[in-house]
């Protein structure tokens, strides 16, 4: 009873934890995993150097490679690392399929419930304190989850006032989101809009 008690015991384990290497394989990636993971060790996931397939379009790690990204700038600056929040990812992740679904790029939406980010905010529960957001309208041609995250990442550093709000320290909590679309003309590219949502409290 007790060998067969061990054996049920690991097989429960191997179901909820990563592999022994600590590698996480596409479609695995939760907000669970934010708990074990910090920008080195996620940025050091082979997963993330696979090439995206538009047809099975792992979002859930796009948004963790840019929320470790946009992390590691934080650390370059010497500032702390950006706690993940469930709330704001459901925001940008909302906002960004709006954006690619509608036919939109803004941070004023068309949809009249979610038209501002105070609005989307409002409706994943965060009302107050500091609240900030980045949108991105980018392509690359048979991009990584990395080389598409790290040009996403890298085109806000560039832009002072999205620069800025990934600097801010009055900013605590981020949540990341990306949808793809699809632009006539230039099917040889990946597009995303892309969304950063920040705030001071929850």
């Amino acid at each position: 009873m007790t060998q067969r008690f061990l054996f049920l015991l690991i097989g429960l384990l191997l179901l909820v934890m990563p592999s022994a290497s600590g590698q996480v394989s596409l479609h695995e990636w939760t907000s669970a995993h934010c708990d074990r993971f910090d920008a080195e060790s996620f940025l050091a996931l082979a997963v993330i150097q696979e090439k995206i397939n538009a047809t099975d379009f792992d979002v859930d790690l796009l948004a963790a490679t840019l929320f470790y990204l946009t992390n590691q700038e934080r650390e370059r600056a010497n500032l702390p690392p950006f706690e993940f929040s469930d709330q704001l990812f459901e925001a940008a992740l909302g906002h960004s399929q709006d954006m690619s679904r509608m036919h939109f790029y803004s941070h004023v939406s068309v949809h009249p419930p979610k038209k501002t980010m105070s609005m989307r905010l409002a409706l994943v529960g965060i009302d107050g304190g500091y609240r900030a957001e980045n949108i991105y309208d980018f392509f690359q041609e048979a991009p990584t989850y990395y080389s598409l995250g790290e040009g996403l990442v890298q085109g806000w550093m560039e832009s002072p006032g999205h620069r800025a709000n990934i600097l801010n320290p009055k900013l605590r909590y981020l949540g990341c989101g990306a949808f793809p679309y699809r632009n006539p003309g230039w099917e040889d590219y990946f597009w995303v809009k892309a969304t950063q949502n920040f705030c001071s409290d929850l």
